[in-house]
């Protein structure tokens, strides 16, 4: 009986997608502009790129350090833990960033109107 065949649209009335409906269009819009920003990122930031984890930074700076002490010679390193940034980003900062990666015309106008009105509140164990 085709009433009871899920493959009829007509058997798919009143489906509510309105929570996904903005993830899965924000999903489409970053992945059609997702190869220009990787494409234009700087080689060092891997935290966010395929195949890397940002813990290969500590990797690097704890095998320098080790060859650094087999030698018995001195060295300065320095590091900077942006952990938080993301608690106070700009938008116009990102924006600036995605124009300069060649993001532009209606991908651009597109994130930029989905972040428009983005707040950001980080969860942790005692509340926001």
């Amino acid at each position: 009986d085709f009433r009871e065949n899920m493959l009829f649209l007509d058997n798919q009335r009143h489906l509510h997608i309105k929570d996904q409906f903005p993830k899965f269009f924000g999903h489409l819009v970053v992945t059609a502009s997702k190869n220009k920003m990787l494409d234009n990122m700087s080689k060092f930031q891997i935290g966010t790129k395929p195949g890397h984890r940002a813990q290969e930074h500590l990797y690097v700076l704890k095998s320098v350090i080790a060859l650094y002490l087999h030698y018995d010679k001195a060295i300065f390193l320095s590091m900077w833990d942006v952990s938080k940034i993301f608690d106070r980003e700009s938008l116009v900062d990102c924006m600036n960033e995605l124009y300069r990666s060649n993001v532009r015309g209606k991908l651009y106008r597109l994130l930029y109107e989905m972040n428009r009105n983005t707040r950001i509140s980080i969860q942790t164990p005692v509340g926001e």
